[in-house]
């Protein structure tokens, strides 16, 4: 159940980050699901922590984080609790480093989004420049071509 709560709440920043002032592009979008999704996975995965330690769960802790003990990126909620007579000990900020790994999640989705959304803007910015430059090239040759039509049909009516 925890697992699903995160994964849902995961897709809810997604979206908030997504949405926020105005909507993004499809490939940041992209990019973004792709960061979410890593962030997901390093959250839920068996980190090995429980067979390093090899401590029980403290049964004072709420249920999820109980069900995050030893899970969690980048960090985890027995990284934070005390240990005494080789037990672990709850000392009260445990489910403040749940919070903790949710705003890294947000940070990196915003410090994600700001940098994608700079570089295809910039992307779209030159492209814009060459085109105008294009454009501009080619008004010059048919400028040209007029030109020598004009000159011809003159040479042509002197001619006739």
């Amino acid at each position: 159940m925890v697992d699903v709560f995160t994964i849902v709440f995961a897709l809810v920043i997604l979206v908030a980050v997504a949405r926020r002032l105005r909507p993004v592009r499809p490939i940041t979008v992209f990019f973004l699901a792709l960061l979410t999704g890593a962030w997901i996975w390093a959250n839920l995965r068996a980190s090995g922590w429980q067979e390093e330690w090899g401590g029980d769960i403290p049964e004072e802790l709420d249920p999820v984080t109980k069900a995050m003990f030893y899970r969690g990126w980048p960090l985890a909620p027995f990284m934070f609790c005390i240990i005494y007579f080789n037990r672990f000990r709850p000392g009260g900020l445990e489910g403040l480093v749940l919070v903790f790994d949710w705003l890294v999640l947000i940070a990196a989705l915003s410090l994600a989004r700001f940098v994608c959304e700079r570089c295809f803007h910039w992307r779209d910015k030159c492209t814009q420049s060459a085109n105008a430059l294009h454009h501009r090239e080619s008004f010059r040759e048919e400028g040209k071509k007029a030109s020598e039509r004009t000159e011809s049909l003159q040479f042509e009516r002197i001619t006739a």
